[in-house]
């Protein structure tokens, strides 16, 4: 699981800044629409699988503090399950993540001009049901991650 956070850490680098760091430097974005829609769909998959990592660590972690015997005989870390839980999460992320792709509300650049995001204040109703989702699943997780951290 660390591994899998590790990458997802790794990969904001190259894939999210060169953009925001071409309109720092030469004072301009560069790109157009689907320059911005794939810096916002890389940064919500990145976020959104980087948040699920840190939940299923967070159960993982209450699971073998609370019950270390069932833990120790029912939890394996095999190849198979790690690609299964991998590719759940990843699916999960890209989902959310490509709603925008598929019209349900829109990315658009945000203040100061170097990130793109959806719009976070849509008056269209798709717009506001990709921020509802996202808002709702982030909370979900967040909340999920406290009460894991709370009951150890």
């Amino acid at each position: 699981l660390i591994l899998f956070l590790a990458w997802t850490d790794l990969l904001t680098f190259p894939f999210i800044y060169p953009q925001s760091l071409i309109k720092y430097f030469y004072g301009s974005y560069v790109g157009n629409y689907i320059a911005c829609d794939y810096q916002a769909t890389v940064i919500t998959f990145l976020f959104t699988v980087s948040i699920c990592l840190v939940l299923v660590m967070s159960i993982d972690r209450l699971l073998a503090l609370h019950k270390p015997f069932c833990y120790e005989k029912y939890i394996t870390y095999d190849k198979e399950k790690v690609k299964v839980a991998g590719i759940g999460l990843g699916s999960a992320g890209l989902t959310i993540a490509l709603l925008p792709a598929f019209g349900v509300g829109r990315n658009v650049l945000h203040f100061p001009g170097t990130f793109c995001l959806f719009e976070w204040g849509a008056e269209t109703i798709d717009g506001k049901a990709l921020v509802y989702i996202y808002i709702g699943f982030l909370s979900c997780a967040i909340l999920g991650v406290v009460i894991c951290n709370l009951a150890v």
